[in-house]
């Protein structure tokens, strides 16, 4: 399990299909520098990668609506929440986290077959209750690219 094995303090979880940033690294030191973000993840862009060329058709619905789920499913479920920096990010946005943070909360629950990025999100949010300030979920402008 590469979660256990890797040795840096930021661990990042990307999706087989994914292409990342090449400024990966970069970006997401720079998020993870302010102490209000709990984690973060990059902008998807789903592509038809069914032609096998270089020249992936974006497929803009399909990008659109992942991206903007991330806030939109907490307004409707969690506003309360959403109003103080509650996001919902999936693993093929390619999810940053701080190592030390992942572990605080318990990591990934492996109890959970399907979604365990949404819970890994709530859990992250709530980790500044205790402090009285909910922390951050960050979507960056860089994108990934993954076939969804």
């Amino acid at each position: 399990d590469t979660r256990q094995t890797a040795k840096g303090d930021i661990v990042c979880f990307v999706h087989a299909d994914t292409r990342v940033p090449p400024q990966l690294v970069q970006e997401t030191r720079r998020q993870l520098a302010k102490p209000d973000v709990a984690l973060g993840a990059f902008r998807p862009v789903i592509v038809d990668d069914t032609r096998q060329t270089n020249n992936d058709k974006v497929m803009k619905f399909s990008s659109w609506h992942n991206a903007n789920k991330t806030w939109i499913y907490p307004f409707l479920l969690k506003p309360y929440d959403a109003c103080r920096g509650l996001r919902v990010v999936f693993g093929d946005q390619s999810i940053f986290v701080r190592r030390e943070d992942f572990k605080q909360v318990g990591g990934y629950d492996e109890k959970l077959a399907i979604m365990e990025d949404a819970d890994l999100c709530l859990r992250m949010h709530k980790s500044g209750a205790k402090t009285g300030r909910r922390r951050r979920i960050v979507q960056s402008h860089l994108p990934a690219r993954t076939s969804g």
